[in-house]
């Protein structure tokens, strides 16, 4: 009787081994499906947010292209003046010429400057002199033939004063590399006058009124060319 007692509770101590051990993988069984199904509903929204946020990235936006302007571009004034600038100096000087006063230095502010005072650029010094009446012009002794032309291949002391004029040194004052007067027109003459007057050649009577203007501007009455 003994020995089936104790045989019972054996068998009754196997059982409930048994069943601890199926309970414990039965609610292990349990909740994995339910960790793993959370991962998956909580995973769901940040891919359809990743997909939003992809399609607002791909969303084109509209290019700005600015339009290029088709209007003429015109240089800032700077002596000397000539065709193409723009500015203040070359509205008073249309204004003094009788031209439309529009600011802008272009055929036809070319044209009465050539008419009136056979320039077509003014420099620094012209300049004051137009507004103050006080450049007169070179047509009429051109026409007549009254006055010596002085051109390249002249030569003489009135080549030397242009030369002068033109800021070429003496023979013993000039350095290495300065342009010495020595009254022949040639090739630096002819290039320094069109630099300064946008002229290859000049009257002596044109010449002479460029001198008594430098003379009057600087003070310097007693200067020798």
């Amino acid at each position: 009787m003994e020995e089936y007692q104790q045989k019972g509770k054996g068998d009754h101590t196997v059982r409930y081994i048994v069943y601890a051990a199926a309970a414990y993988f039965g609610l292990q069984y349990l909740f994995k499906p339910k960790r793993a199904t959370a991962t998956v509903v909580t995973l769901l929204p940040t891919k359809e947010v990743v997909a939003d946020e992809r399609e607002a990235n791909t969303t084109v936006n509209p290019i700005v292209v600015p339009s290029q302007s088709s209007a003429t571009v015109h240089t800032p004034e700077s002596f000397p003046l000539r065709r193409g600038m723009r500015g203040q100096r070359i509205q008073a000087l249309q204004q003094k010429l009788g031209v439309k006063t529009d600011g802008v230095f272009g055929s036809e502010t070319q044209a009465a400057l050539f008419k009136q005072f056979g320039i077509t650029t003014v420099t620094a010094s012209q300049y004051p002199s137009i507004l103050l009446s006080k450049l007169k012009a070179t047509s009429q002794a051109v026409q007549t033939g009254t006055s010596l032309v002085l051109k390249k291949g002249s030569k003489g002391a009135d080549v030397y004063r242009l030369q002068k004029w033109l800021g070429f040194k003496d023979r013993t004052a000039a350095r290495s590399g300065e342009r010495i007067a020595d009254g022949e027109f040639g090739q630096q003459t002819e290039a320094a006058l069109l630099s300064k007057t946008g002229q290859r050649s000049i009257s002596v009577a044109m010449l002479n009124q460029y001198l008594n203007n430098q003379k009057g501007s600087t003070g310097n009455i007693g200067a020798t060319y």
